[in-house]
Parts: structure tokens; C-alpha cells; sequence
């Protein structure tokens, strides 16, 4: 039986209680006493006595001090040597950090960055990383930082010396030494250099192209970049050096010079003087290259003499299209050999006259098409004489999509020699009378009119009604239907048989169906177009509609 010890009361406080208030005060006594040990130690130290710091040393390290009184030993040590001995050896982070903390002498930190372990009686202990790279972190001499960036023993202290290294020299010697792989190390190393000099020999003698294209990123040395845009072995560093010069005659030359066609393009991009980029306009031995340096003229004289001469069609186009002088335009259209040039001219000009004068008699019948397409020529009694008049069913269907004279129209639509002419002016008839009256003459129908009864967008589904008149007889009993759904560069295409068809009357009939196409589905605005063919294959004009899904 175990007996409870009695609780003895003094004052109202148990005994108990004063002998565990004597207990935890007892450390606070021995930190005390080691305390004042460790002040006298630290004067003595301080004043020349080495035995005093060894003394130090040995208390830091002694495992079977507390880390207080260790740490309280360090804190006051300040030979170099003594602290270089516990931040190695003393196996306690805390108390190898606070030696570092204390360290200045570069060599000895050097040491400490470098020592990866030490042996005591016969075993070996790590330093550990953080105290190795507390070491690295107040290093500033760049010889010692160099030696730990090659020799060192585990990437993260190669980094961190890396890191510290301002000496472009050295830094220099480290790019050029293939014994430094790590990709991490060298793309920290480059973004330390700037050195012009030592960074173009980088770029033009290093190891590997990714080195040297990492340095040639860094140069602005306008003469080092020129000369590694025109002589380095890879087109791509030479791309890169091109794109960062400035200088337009060096530019310029480049453009004019490269065999390497991405290379003389990146030197037109940095291009601007107006008389250099008309040098490389006419020069350069791309096509490309002298298109991108048109892009950027506005000398209207410089442009029309490279649409007149350059043997390359889209260069040509390139330098037409900056051309806003009206008179340099009449010039082109007017002298150029080429057809397409002269149209593309034609298009862009302003001048009525001139326009009248081409649509009427130019011997190229595709420039005519264009005057006469041209919005700036109104002359409505010039097309209705084309219409009339014109032997090339070609010129006289361009002059119809410029009628209004809707009486005119009516007479092209039923007596026109060119079924294309006739489609075109039944395409501009605006009377439902009038091409019901088109239609009695016609081989084929005409839809007068279209309805869109209804739309989904699922199948991209279109209930239509046509009115179609035709010639009584003419039409069958099924004609063939044939519609197109487009949108923005797609479209969709179905031919088919019409569903339903109602006579209303002589050669008048209604015709009901429904366009689907499976798998598919529309949104947004579509133009339905729609033609309706006889059994004798006489095909009507096709009639459009916008609708919207």
C-alpha cells in the first residue's frame, strides 16, 4: 500500500510547491555560473589569450553543454579560426550558423563553404547545407567564389556561389569552361554577364550554340552584332544579332547582303530610313525581304518605279497598294504591260473621266470590267450604251450590275444574246410583274419570290416557299431544287427534288420544301440561296436571303 505524501502547508503555499520552485530555478543558476565563465573566457580571448578562445571553441562545441550555453559562447567569440572550427564541428545547426554569422575572414568562410564533412574519433559527420550556404551568402571575395562555382562538391553550393559573382572577367572564364554542364548554372551565368566584349566572345567562341545564343541575346555592341549577323556559322544566332541592330546602313547592307532570308527579313523589320528601305527594295535578293521593306515606304515615285520593274508579282502588289497619288495611279493603269497591276490600279482610281475613258475603249477587256466596277464612275448613259451595245458578253453583264434603268433591265433579262447577262439583270429587276413577264420568254423558270417560313438552328433546318413562274409546261412535276447555305467562308450544298409543288396559275406555281443537313449546326447569319431547274436543265437565276439562326 502506497502511502500519499502529506502536503505540508507553510503560509498557505504546499511544501510541495516550494520545492519545485527550488527545482526550475536551478538551470537559471547554472546559466548563471556558465555565463559569467563564458565573459571571462571571452575578455581573455579577446585580449590575446588563445588558450581562452580554444576554450570557447570547446564549450560551442561540447554536445553535453545546452544549446543556450553553447549559443552564448559562440556569441561572444570572434577569432576566426575558433569560429571556423565550430561552424564545422560542432553538430549543432544552430550553433555552426552562429559561427557563420560571426565570420568575416573570406578564406576561412571559403573553408567553411567547401567543407562537406569532418571526422571525430573515427566518424565522419556532414556539415549541413545551411550552414555551407550561410558561408556562401557573405562571400564577396570573386577568386574564392570562382574556385567553389568549378570545384564545388553539390550544385545547390555551385549556384549559390554563382549567385554572389559580380566579376565579369571571371565570369567570362567560367562560360568558356565545358566542365560547368548545369543548365541552370549557365543560364544564371549569362544573365550575370554584361560585358560587351566578353559576351561577343561568348556568343562567337562558346562551347554550345544555346550559349552562345544566350550571350548574343545579351549584346547591344553595334559592331560585335554586325559582325555576328554576317559571319557566325548558325542562321539563327545571326537572326538574333540582326534583329538587334540599329544601325540603318549597317541595315540596310545586311538586307541586300544575307544569304540567309529570315536574317535579311529581321533587318528590314528595325528598318525605317525611307532612302535605305528603297535601297533594299530594289536590291535584295528576296522577294519577301523587299516586300516587307515596300511595306514601310511612302515615297510615291520610289513606289510606282518598283511596280513597273520588279519581275516579282506580290512585290509588285506590295508597293501598288501604298500608292495613294491618283496621278502616279493614272500612270499605272494607264502604261503598265500587266493586266492584274493595271486592274489593281483601276480599282483604286478616283477619276471619272479617265475611268469613262477605259471602261469605253481600253483593248484589255479585264482592265474595262474593272473601270467600269469602279463606285467612282457614275456615267449611267455609259452603261446603258455598254449594255446595248458591247460585242463581249462579259463587259455588258459588268455594265448590267451597274444599271438602274429598270425598263432597260427588263429588255437585257428577255432579249440578251448571253444567258449570263440575262441572269445578271434578272438578278436587279425589282418588280415581281416584271419578272413574271421575263419569265413567258424564258426557256426557263424564274423565282419571283422566297419566303422563310421557318428556321433551326439544329441541322441547320430552312422551311422555304419559292413562287416560280415559267413558261406554261416547262417546269415538270418535281423540279429539281438546288440551295446553298453560307456563312463566313463555309457553306453547306443540297440538290434536291421539290416536296410539294402547287400550280396557281398559267405557268405560276408555288413551291414548298425544306433544306437539313445531318450533323450540322448553324448560328448566326446565313445567306440562303436557292435555284429552281426545269426537266430540260433550264436553271433559273439563283434568289438570296439573309436569315438568322
Amino acid at each position: 500500500m502506497i502511502t500519499p505524501m502529506p502536503v505540508i502547508r507553510k503560509r498557505g503555499l504546499p511544501v510541495i510547491g516550494l520545492l519545485a520552485v527550488a527545482m526550475l530555478s536551478m538551470p537559471l543558476l547554472i546559466r548563471a555560473a556558465d555565463t559569467k565563465k563564458i565573459d571571462k573566457l571571452a575578455a581573455e580571448c579577446s585580449a590575446g589569450k588563445a588558450r581562452s578562445c580554444l576554450e570557447l571553441a570547446k564549450i560551442a562545441k561540447n554536445a553535453k553543454n545546452t544549446p543556450d550555453v553553447r549559443l552564448a559562447a559562440v556569441s561572444v567569440l570572434s577569432d576566426q579560426a575558433a569560429l571556423a572550427d565550430v561552424a564545422i564541428n560542432a553538430r549543432h545547426e544552430g550553433v555552426q550558423l552562429k559561427a557563420v554569422e560571426r565570420l568575416t575572414d573570406q578564406a576561412v568562410l571559403g573553408k567553411v563553404a567547401t567543407t562537406s564533412s569532418y571526422i571525430v574519433r573515427n566518424s565522419a559527420y556532414s556539415v549541413p547545407l545551411q550552414v555551407r550556404s550561410a558561408a556562401i551568402a557573405k562571400l564577396t571575395d570573386q577568386a574564392i567564389l570562382r574556385r567553389i562555382v568549378k570545384e564545388g562538391d553539390r550544385s545547390e553550393i555551385r549556384e549559390g556561389a554563382l549567385e554572389r559573382m559580380t566579376d565579369q572577367r571571371l565570369l567570362a572564364d567560367i562560360a568558356k569552361d565545358r566542365d560547368v554542364r548545369s543548365e541552370k548554372m549557365r543560364l544564371n551565368l549569362f544573365a550575370k554577364l554584361t560585358d560587351q566584349e566578353i559576351l561577343a566572345d561568348v556568343a562567337e567562341n562558346a562551347g554550345s550554340l544555346d550559349e552562345q545564343k544566350a550571350a548574343a541575346e545579351k549584346l547591344t555592341d553595334e559592331t560585335a552584332l554586325a559582325r555576328i549577323a554576317k559571319t557566325h556559322i548558325d542562321k539563327k544566332i545571326k537572326k538574333i544579332a540582326a534583329e538587334k541592330l540599329k544601325d540603318p546602313a549597317v541595315l540596310a547592307d545586311l538586307a541586300n547582303s544575307s544569304v540567309e532570308e529570315d536574317v535579311a527579313r529581321a533587318a528590314v523589320s528595325n528598318l525605317a530610313d525611307q532612302a535605305f528601305l528603297a535601297e533594299v527594295a530594289g536590291r535584295s535578293l528576296f522577294s519577301s525581304v523587299r516586300t516587307a521593306a515596300v511595306n514601310k515606304l511612302v515615297d510615291q515615285a520610289v513606289l510606282a518605279s518598283i511596280v513597273k520593274t520588279d519581275i516579282h508579282g506580290e512585290v509588285r502588289k506590295a508597293a501598288l497598294k501604298r500608292i495613294e497619288d491618283q496621278a502616279v495611279l493614272a500612270d499605272i493603269a494607264e502604261t503598265v504591260p500587266e493586266t492584274e497591276t493595271r486592274v489593281a490600279a483601276v480599282q483604286r482610281l478616283a477619276d471619272a473621266k479617265l475611268l469613262a475613258k477605259i471602261a469605253a475603249a481600253d483593248p484589255d477587256l479585264e482592265v474595262r470590267k474593272a473601270a467600269i466596277g469602279n463606285a467612282a464612275l457614275k456615267d449611267k448613259a455609259l452603261f446603258a450604251r455598254t449594255v446595248r451595245t458591247d460585242k463581249d458578253p462579259a463587259i455588258r453583264e459588268a455594265a448590267v450590275r451597274r444599271l438602274e434603268d429598270q425598263a432597260l433591265l427588263v429588255a437585257v433579262a428577255k432579249s440578251d444574246a448571253s444567258w449570263d447577262v440575262q441572269k445578271a439583270a434578272i438578278r436587279r429587276v425589282k418588280s415581281r410583274k416584271d419578272l413574271e413577264s421575263i419569265a413567258t420568254v424564258l426557256p426557263g423558270p424564274i423565282i419571283v419570290d422566297l419566303k422563310i417560313e421557318s428556321t433551326s438552328s439544329w441541322n441547320c433546318r430552312v422551311d422555304y416557299v419559292l413562287a416560280v413562274h415559267c413558261r406554261e409546261g416547262t417546269l415538270g412535276d418535281k423540279p429539281k431544287v438546288s440551295i446553298t447555305l453560307s456563312s463566313e467562308g463555309s457553306w453547306l450544298f443540297q440538290t434536291t427534288r421539290a416536296s410539294d409543288l402547287k400550280k396557281t396559275g398559267p405557268g405560276a406555281y408555288v413551291v414548298t420544301g425544306t433544306f437539313s443537313h445531318s450533323n450540322a449546326t448553324c448560328r448566326g447569319e446565313c445567306t440562303f440561296s436557292i435555284s429552281v431547274e426545269t426537266e430540260e436543265k433550264h436553271g433559273s437565276p439563283s434568289m438570296s436571303k439573309k436569315i438568322a439562326f
